[in-house]
């Protein structure tokens, strides 16, 4: 995080494996990690990488703001509406 606030980014992403075991480890985590990057970072985090509408959901659960998805189809079907 202290790179990416050196740097001025302006979003980070983060692995959909390492917030699943953090997840494991201290459920809660994971939603507590995304929310502290929102506020006070002001940050945006995209999650990445899922294919399957269990981890899209899990990521969604989190408050991630943007999910990387090879499988383009069932992420058309499962974005948020504009």
């Amino acid at each position: 995080m202290g790179v990416a606030l050196g740097l001025g980014a302006r979003a980070v992403d983060l692995d959909v494996l390492f917030l699943g075991q953090a997840e494991e480890i201290q459920p809660g985590s994971g939603k507590d990690l995304v929310d502290l990057l929102h506020e006070p970072y002001g940050l945006s985090v995209w999650g990445f990488t899922v294919n399957d509408p269990i981890g899209w959901g899990f990521l969604q659960s989190l408050g991630i703001d943007g999910i990387f998805i090879d499988n383009i189809p069932l992420g058309v079907m499962l974005q948020a509406p504009f």
